[in-house]
């Protein structure tokens, strides 16, 4: 495996030029620190690590044009911390790996594989009125934060946490 310990605070901001980030199947990372890619108005695709990681706030800040996160087979979120993908309004499709053991889709849902946690949610959708599924019991944090279309939110009473910034 190639181990990338981190990408740092900052490191690609405000690159207008970068497209697709693609960490490889082999490819590991720790974390993806503070605005790492925050600013990368041309970024359309990002591979997330084959690995167990953090994702600290506004890393992906502004990234306007980025429409598909792809999740590897062993991509796992430690932690969302703050409005990682804030600005991403065009973010509208995830790919996840049949593989993957720690999530699933469902609709414009990035869900955890037990379907239980809103792990994100698509910024493209046309949410309007919403209900949140009754399987649902936790919403993450940063889950929905970007989402403008958002106008009335209806919570079941077996909701029991909703994460910091989760709206």
């Amino acid at each position: 495996h190639q181990k990338i310990v981190y990408v740092g605070k900052s490191a690609f901001a405000n690159n207008k030029n970068l497209k697709t980030v693609i960490f490889n199947d082999a490819a590991e990372c720790e974390f993806i620190y503070e605005s790492a890619f925050e600013n990368c108005t041309s970024l359309e695709l990002v591979t997330l690590p084959n690995s167990t990681f953090d994702i600290e706030t506004k890393a992906f800040n502004n990234c306007t044009s980025l429409k598909e996160l792809i999740f590897n087979k062993h991509t796992n979120l430690n932690s969302l911390e703050g409005k990682v993908f804030n600005g991403c309004n065009n973010l509208e499709t995830f790919t996840v790996n049949e593989e993957n053991n720690n999530y699933t889709l469902s609709d414009n849902l990035l869900l955890s594989k037990d379907e239980k946690t809103i792990v994100l949610a698509a910024h493209k959708y046309n949410y309007g009125n919403y209900t949140i599924p009754t399987n649902i019991t936790k919403i993450s944090s940063s889950a929905f934060s970007s989402v403008e279309t958002l106008t009335n939110l209806t919570i079941h009473q077996d909701v029991f946490k909703i994460g910091a910034h989760a709206f």
